[in-house]
């Protein structure tokens, strides 16, 4: 196994720490198929996420995992808030999954 899928799978572990820090629960959702890698839940809101590494920046290494989730956003098949966060040079980028497609979040809200 190289140290590349390792830093991969570190990825969810770190997230759920920084969700616990904002006040809400996750689980890690397992599984080759799976559509999201967390679930996270506080009082308010319900989040899917899913956790990539990138070198290109934000999300555009990622097109076909977007336009997914953005079909899924538009059929309403999602009983929450869908985003997807990529780690590229140290630093966390978010971005919500709307049904046109992936818009940066900016500030401290989740």
């Amino acid at each position: 196994m190289t140290d590349n899928s390792h830093a991969e799978r570190s990825l969810p572990f770190e997230v759920t720490r920084l969700l616990e820090t904002a006040g809400y629960q996750s689980v890690r959702i397992a599984g080759s198929r799976r559509p999201f890698d967390l679930i996270a839940w506080n009082r308010e809101n319900t989040l899917f996420l899913v956790v990539r590494r990138a070198r290109k920046p934000g999300v555009t290494a990622y097109p076909d995992i977007v336009h997914r989730l953005a079909t899924q956003v538009s059929r309403r098949s999602i009983p929450g808030v869908v985003q997807f966060w990529v780690y590229q040079s140290n630093t966390w980028i978010r971005y919500r999954i709307l049904p046109g497609g992936a818009v940066p979040l900016t500030g401290g809200d989740l």
